[in-house]
């Protein structure tokens, strides 16, 4: 086996495929891999994602966690490092596209690194500041409701170097409203014996544009 440790940390659908973030870089390569697996063909292709350089005073790595599908080919993905407290310095949500990537079983690594747009610092946005408490070392859950509000989540570990503190994070994010929405469209409801439309969240100052998008998917 090439990787035989730090393996699929987030896992999305996307198109049929399911996409998959590996926590650290294998060896021999430079940057970490986005595996997607063709459900249908039964096949593997990779692509590859720039990790953050480790910025600790104490050192350590910086790898991937959840990952999600906002559709039209973009993602969310959390990037951070394995510190907590004061040595903590990278707690980031980034988006990345898909667009324009040609996927291969194994895609020469400089050709086929992606892009990426750096959403949230969790640190710098003093998300943590707003706890009272220290920076906790995993942050391991993301999550994008319907209106754009975006959610992450510690992993507490339960073990004797962790508190077992569980934190959920909060913010909005307002673009991402187009395409959530879209993801969430039409289903048959099993009961009513119609098509109508799901959408898990309307919040605040999106929800009239909300009602207005709903309607226009439902009409």
């Amino acid at each position: 086996a090439v990787q035989l440790r730090f393996g699929f940390e987030g896992v999305a659908e996307y198109n049929g495929s399911a996409y998959v973030a590996f926590q650290r870089v294998w060896p021999g390569d430079t940057n970490v891999r986005i595996g997607i697996y063709d459900v249908t063909a039964g096949t593997w292709s990779f692509l590859y994602y720039p990790l953050e350089t480790p910025e600790s005073q104490n050192g350590g790595w910086v790898g991937l966690s959840d990952l999600t599908s906002l559709g039209d080919g973009r993602f969310l993905v959390i990037e951070r490092d394995n510190q907590g407290g004061p040595d903590a310095t990278i707690k980031r949500v980034y988006s990345f596209s898909i667009d324009e990537v040609k996927f291969e079983p194994q895609p020469a690594e400089e050709n086929q690194v992606v892009d990426k747009t750096l959403i949230r610092d969790l640190i710098v946005a003093e998300d943590y500041a707003q706890t009272g408490g220290l920076v906790l070392e995993k942050i391991e859950g993301l999550a994008v409701l319907a209106g754009g509000t975006i959610l992450v989540v510690n992993d507490n570990d339960g073990v004797d170097d962790s508190n077992g503190e569980t934190q959920l994070f909060r913010f909005e994010y307002r673009s991402l409203l187009r395409c959530t929405i879209a993801r969430w469209s039409r289903f048959t409801d099993p009961l009513l014996g119609q098509q109508t439309v799901s959408v898990a969240h309307l919040h605040d100052s999106s929800l009239e544009q909300s009602k207005k998008t709903m309607a226009t998917l439902i009409a």
